[in-house]
C-alpha cells in the first residue's frame, strides 16, 4: 500500500483518476473518505440537500471490480455532486424550492446520466439558489450555503456565490471531488470565483440541457466546477456531447479538453475590454486584473486593448430576457400534477395559493417582472428591444475576435459579501453579474480562475472568454497559481517560502548509536543510554548515513563536500535529552543543487537546493495522555536525518507541494528515505515570510514546525502568508518565531520565540572528528546510483513507444518500472504495458498483493505474453491463466496443459463450428446479408462459444467470412 491512500484529500480529481487507474487507491476507499467529510462538514455549510451515500458505496464497490479488470472509464470511481436542479432519477430533486420539495424524477439528465456511464460515483444533490435566481446561495427554501472561507477580521459567514453556490461550496471544502454547476448569467463563474476554484461555462450548447430545471431556457448552460482548470477539462468532456433530446443541443464533435490544456500562451492575443473598467471597480480587484494581464504578458501573450461598446446595456439586457423566459418556464408549478399542493376552493384558488406557498420573494419578484416585460403593453418597449440589444451584444464578441483570441476580465467586482449584505438591495445583488452576463447573452465560452485574496483573505477571480472551445484552452491556470499576489490594504505582497525538509535515513541504526531506527515500536522501546543522554556516553557515527546522504546528494545534482563537519545547536526543549542537537551548520556534507518541478499547468519551476546536512532527530512529546502531565518518547531521539534546505525561491502553495512531492519521489529512489510523512519519517519546516510586491530583500519570517503532509504544506504556506500581511498592514512587527500548524481550524498559532541564529551558538562539536571524502568514495556512490525517475521515464517512453501517461505509472516507484522492463524483453511493449497496468495490476490489488510480494514474477508473466504471441492461447484464456497464477504461483503452461486450454488452431475443426451456427442461424444470415454487417460479431461469438473460447480468433474470422461472404 503506498502513502497515496494516507492523502486522499491532497488529490486532485486528475490525480485521483490517475490513482484509481493504477490501483494505489480504491473508490471505496476514496468514497468513504468524501462520505465522512460531507457528515462530519454538510451541518454547517448546507452544501448538500440529499444525499446518495449507499448507492455511492454500492457504485464505487463496481468501481473497483471495474478498475480491476482494466476497464474503467474517464471517471471511473470519482466523487461527484450534482446540482439539484440536474433530474436524478429516483433521487429527490428540488431546485431549491419548496414547489419541489418531494419531487423525485422519474427520469435522469443528459449530463448527469453522462457521467454515471464515465463511472462518476454521485455522492449527492447540491443546494442551489432557488430555481437558480440568485447571486448568494441564500434564496435556497432550505437554508442558505456558507462559504468555507473566512475573512480575516471576522467571522460572519460568507455567500458561496449563487445560484451554484452549494457546488463552490462542496468542492471548495474537500466534499466533492468536482461538482455540476449551471451558468445563466454567471452562476458557475461567479461561486468559483467566490470560493476560490474553477469553473467552465461552455459554448451555449456544448452540454444538454435535458433533465435540467430551466430558468432561462435561450441563456442555461451545465458546467463542470472543480479544484482547478484541468479537473474541470475531464468533467466537460464526460459532460458534452450532441443530444437528441435537446434541440438546441450542439452537433460538434467534442474536442480533448485535457489533452489542449498542454498549449501554452506564447503568441495568444489577449484583450483586455475597455467597457469593464467601471470607475467603481474596486482598486484592489482592478490591480488583480492588470497583474493577470502582465502574467500573460510575460509568458509570452500579447495584450490588447479591445472594446464591447455594449457591454453596459448587458446587464438590463439579461435581467429582462431571463426574467421573461422564467416567468414561462415557471408556469408549470401549479400544483395539479406534481410538486407541492395548497388546497383551494377553486382552481385558481388551489393555483394562486399553491404559487404563493411554494415560492420564495425572490422567485416571485422575477415572475412578476418577466409577466410584466412580457405583457402586451410592454413587449416592445422591453422584450423586444432587449433581444435587439442582445444581437449587438453577440456582434461586438464577434468582432471582437476577428482581434484577439481570448479577453481577460474580471470574474466579479469583489470577493465573497457577508451573508447580512445579500439581503440588502436587491439591485446591488444583481450587480454582481456585470461582468458575467455578456458572455452569457452571446452563447460564448467563458472560465473562471481563482487569482489571489483580496485584503480580508477572500478569493478573487479572473474570467477567460473566448469565442469558442479553443481560446479557454490554450490558457491554463499558471497566471493565477504559481505565482501568489496577497491583495492587501497598503498594496500588493508577494509570498516567499523556503522549506526545510527532514527525512529519515534509511538505515537500521541511529545517527550516533546502535539502537534500532525502526518505527512502530512501543514508547521508548528503541532507546540507548547514548539517546538517554545519560552522562559519560559518546556519539559515534554511522557510516551507512554519510553514504545516504552522498547519495541523495549525487541524486539532487548537487555538490559533494569533500570535508564536512557536526556541530552543536544549542537550545532546550523537553525532547532534547541532551539540551543540544548535533547538526552541521558550518560545513554541511552536501552543497549548493538544483530540483526541477512540475506544475499542474504542465509548466516547470527550478527551486534551488541550499544545502543537504545531517542530524540527529529529537524526541517526541506527548500532551494528549494526560490532563495534567506531557509524555515524552525518545523513540525518535538521536534517529538520522537528512535536512534539506532549499533556497527562498518558492512563490505559492502549488509550488511549494510540488516540491516535496519530487523530492520525496528522488529520495525514495534513492533508497534513502522512504517518505512516508504519516509516520513521521519525512516533514518539512516551512519557513514563509512575505514583502511587498518590488521590495528587495527579505522580511521577518516564520517557521512552521513539523508539518507532515504535502496538503498541510500547502495550507500552511497560504494562511500564514495572509497572517503576515494583515499584521504588517496593521503596524504590526512579525516575529520571528516558531509557529504550528493546525489543520482543523486552518490557522497557524505559536510555539515558542524563534531564537535568532547567533542564539543557537553553533560550534564544532568536540566528541566527533571531521568527515573527508574521497572523490574514489564519491565516484563509486555515483556509478552505484539507480537510473533516476526523470531519465528513467524519457528511456522508458522511447524505447518502449509507451505514452508520458503510462511512463508516470511505471515509474512512480522505482521497482515498477523494473519489473515492466523484465515482462517486456523480447516481448512487444505496447502488449507488455497493457498487461502489467491493466490486468496484472488489477489482478494484485483484488488479491490484496502487492508488486513486492507478488506470486507472479515478471519472467513468469513475459512467459504468458510469449504464449500469447505464438497463439498457444488467446487474450481471453490468458486473463483466465493469469487468475489462477496470481492465486497459486503456478507456470502459466502447467496450467494450460493441466486445463486443457491450448488453443485451439485446426482449421478443419473451426470450419465444422462456423458452418454449424451459419446453419442454426438461418435468421441472422438473412439479415447479415442485407446489410446488417454488425451481425458478424454475434457469429464469432456463437463459434468462439461452442470451442469454450479456444479456437483462434483470427482463423474463426477468416472462416466465417469466407462461409459469410460468398
Amino acid at each position: 500500500m503506498t502513502d497515496t491512500k494516507n492523502n486522499l484529500f491532497d488529490l486532485s480529481l486528475a490525480e485521483a483518476r490517475d490513482a484509481l487507474k493504477a490501483r494505489k487507491i480504491s473508490a471505496t476507499e476514496l468514497t468513504d473518505s468524501y462520505i465522512k467529510a460531507i457528515e462530519d462538514l454538510n451541518p454547517r455549510l448546507n452544501a448538500y440537500l440529499a444525499t446518495n451515500f449507499d448507492e455511492a458505496r454500492q457504485v464505487a464497490k463496481q468501481s473497483d471490480d471495474i478498475l480491476a479488470k482494466g476497464e474503467g472509464k474517464p471517471l471511473t470511481g470519482i466523487p461527484l455532486g450534482i446540482k439539484d436542479l440536474f433530474a436524478t432519477k429516483n433521487l429527490k430533486t428540488t431546485a431549491g424550492s419548496l414547489m419541489l420539495e418531494n419531487f423525485v424524477p422519474p427520469y435522469e439528465s443528459t449530463v448527469s446520466a453522462k457521467l454515471r456511464q464515465d463511472g462518476a460515483v454521485v455522492l449527492g444533490k447540491l443546494n442551489m439558489d432557488e430555481f437558480a435566481m440568485g447571486s448568494g446561495n441564500l434564496t435556497s427554501a432550505f437554508g442558505g450555503v456558507e462559504n468555507p472561507w473566512k475573512r480575516t477580521d471576522s467571522e460572519a459567514k460568507l455567500v458561496p456565490g449563487g445560484s451554484s453556490g452549494g457546488s463552490s461550496a462542496a468542492v471548495a471544502a474537500g466534499l466533492a471531488l468536482g461538482a455540476t454547476g449551471s451558468d445563466t448569467g454567471g452562476s458557475i463563474r461567479q461561486p468559483s470565483a467566490f470560493c476560490g476554484i474553477a469553473g467552465i461555462k461552455p459554448t451555449y450548447g456544448r452540454c444538454s440541457r435535458f433533465g435540467m430545471v430551466a430558468f432561462s431556457s435561450s441563456l442555461d448552460q451545465a458546467g463542470p466546477m472543480a479544484r482547478d482548470l484541468r479537473d474541470c477539462a475531464i468533467m466537460l468532456k464526460s459532460m458534452s456531447g450532441h443530444d437528441p433530446k435537446d434541440s438546441t443541443s450542439s452537433v460538434q464533435a467534442v474536442p480533448d479538453f485535457e489533452a489542449a490544456l498542454t498549449r501554452g500562451v506564447k503568441g495568444l492575443k489577449v484583450g483586455i475590454p475597455k467597457e469593464y473598467r467601471h470607475k467603481d471597480l474596486p482598486k484592489e480587484m482592478l490591480a488583480q486584473w492588470e497583474l493577470g494581464a502582465q502574467q500573460l504578458k510575460d509568458a509570452g501573450a500579447e495584450i490588447v486593448d479591445v472594446s464591447l461598446p455594449h457591454s453596459d446595456y448587458g446587464l438590463p439586457t439579461y435581467y429582462i430576457v431571463a426574467l421573461a423566459e422564467a416567468s414561462s418556464n415557471l408556469s408549470r408549478y401549479d400544483g395539479v400534477r406534481y410538486g407541492k399542493r395548497v388546497a383551494g376552493n377553486s382552481l385558481d384558488e388551489l393555483y394562486e395559493e399553491t404559487r404563493d406557498a411554494g415560492f420564495g420573494e425572490e422567485v416571485k419578484r422575477r415572475i412578476l417582472l418577466g409577466t410584466y416585460v412580457l405583457s402586451a403593453e410592454q413587449y416592445d418597449a422591453y422584450y423586444l428591444q432587449a433581444q435587439k440589444v442582445r444581437s449587438r451584444i453577440r456582434e461586438d464578441f464577434v468582432n471582437v475576435f476577428k482581434k484577439v483570441d481570448v479577453l481577460l476580465a474580471p470574474t466579479a467586482p469583489s470577493g465573497a459579501f457577508a451573508w447580512d449584505q445579500e439581503s440588502a438591495d436587491p439591485i446591488q445583488r444583481y450587480l454582481n453579474d456585470i461582468f458575467t452576463v455578456p458572455a452569457s447573452l452571446a452563447g460564448v465560452p467563458a472560465l473562471s480562475l481563482p487569482s489571489g485574496l483580496d485584503h480580508l483573505g477572500v478569493p478573487l477571480g479572473l474570467q477567460l472568454i473566448a469565442s469558442n472551445a479553443l481560446g479557454w484552452q490554450q490558457k491554463n491556470r499558471s497566471f493565477s497559481m504559481s505565482e501568489w499576489i496577497l491583495k492587501g490594504q497598503t498594496g500588493d505582497w508577494e509570498i516567499v517560502v523556503g522549506l526545510e525538509v527532514h527525512a529519515q535515513i534509511v538505515s537500521k541504526s541511529k545517527l550516533f548509536s546502535g539502537a534500532s531506527a525502526t518505527y512502530g515500536a512501543a514508547p521508548n522501546e528503541n532507546v540507548s543510554i547514548v539517546d538517554a543522554a545519560i552522562p559519560g556516553v559518546l556519539p559515534v557515527l554511522n557510516a551507512e548515513c554519510v553514504a545516504q546522504a552522498v547519495r541523495t546528494g549525487l541524486a539532487l545534482k548537487a555538490e559533494i563536500n569533500k570535508f564536512s563537519q557536526f556541530d552543536r545547536k544549542n537550545y532546550f526543549y523537553a525532547d532534547l535529552p541532551q539540551g543540544y542537537q548535533i547538526s552541521q551548520f558550518f560545513h554541511p556534507i552536501v552543497g549548493k543543487g538544483m530540483l526541477t518541478v512540475e506544475m499542474s499547468d504542465g509548466t516547470e519551476r527550478e527551486i534551488g537546493i541550499t544545502r543537504l546536512h545531517l542530524e540527529q532527530d529529537a524526541g517526541k512529546s506527548l500532551h494528549d495522555q494526560d490532563p495534567t502531565k506531557s509524555y515524552i518518547d525518545l523513540n525518535r531521539a538521536g534517529v538520522g536525518l537528512m535536512e534539506i534546505v532549499s533556497e527562498p525561491d518558492i512563490r505559492s502553495p502549488e509550488a511549494a507541494g510540488a516540491y516535496v512531492r519530487k523530492l520525496r519521489q528522488i529520495l525514495r529512489y534513492t533508497g534513502s528515505c522512504d517518505g512516508n510523512m504519516e509516520e513521521g519519517s519525512m516533514r518539512a519546516d516551512v519557513n514563509v515570510s512575505v514583502r511587498p510586491v518590488g521590495e528587495e530583500g527579505y522580511r521577518t519570517r516564520c517557521e512552521i514546525k513539523n508539518v507532515n503532509s504535502i496538503r498541510f504544506v500547502m495550507q500552511a504556506v497560504e494562511v500564514e502568508a495572509k497572517r503576515q500581511v494583515e499584521a504588517w498592514e496593521a503596524g504590526e512587527t512579525v516575529d520571528q518565531e516558531t509557529r504550528l500548524f493546525d489543520s482543523v481550524k486552518g490557522e497557524t498559532r505559536s510555539l515558542r520565540t524563534k531564537e535568532n541564529a547567533q542564539d543557537y551558538r553553533y560550534f564544532p562539536d568536540p566528541d566527533l572528528l571531521p568527515v573527508r571524502i574521497t572523490d574514489e568514495y564519491i565516484e563509486k556512490l555515483r556509478q552505484a546510483l539507480p537510473e533516476l525517475p526523470d531519465e528513467k521515464r524519457a528511456r522508458l517512453e522511447k524505447d518502449y513507444r509507451i505514452n508520458a501517461y503510462e511512463s508516470g505509472i511505471l515509474t512512480t516507484e522505482s521497482g515498477t518500472a523494473d519489473f515492466y522492463e523484465a515482462v517486456a524483453k523480447n516481448r512487444d511493449p505496447r502488449l507488455a504495458v497493457n498487461w502489467v497496468l491493466g490486468d496484472f495490476f488489477a489482478g494484485l490489488n483484488r488479491t490484496g498483493k502487492s508488486l513486492e510480494n507478488s506470486p507472479v514474477s515478471a519472467q513468469a508473466l513475459n512467459k504468458l505474453l510469449g504464449l500469447i504471441e505464438d497463439k498457444t492461447i488467446n487474450g481471453k484464456i490468458a486473463k483466465e491463466v493469469l487468475e489462477d497464477m496470481i492465486e497459486t504461483g503456478e507456470d502459466p503452461e502447467k496450467i494450460i496443459d493441466k486445463k486443457g486450454l491450448r488453443q485451439v488452431t485446426d482449421t478443419g475443426a473451426i470450419l465444422k463450428e462456423c458452418e454449424a451456427v451459419v446453419a442454426e442461424n438461418a435468421d441472422q444470415v438473412e439479415k447479415y446479408k442485407a446489410g446488417q454487417e454488425r451481425l458478424f460479431g454475434f457469429f464469432v461469438g456463437q463459434v468462439m462459444k461452442k470451442m469454450k473460447g479456444k479456437a483462434n480468433p483470427a482463423v474463426v474470422n477468416e472462416e466465417l467470412h469466407k462461409i459469410l461472404d460468398k
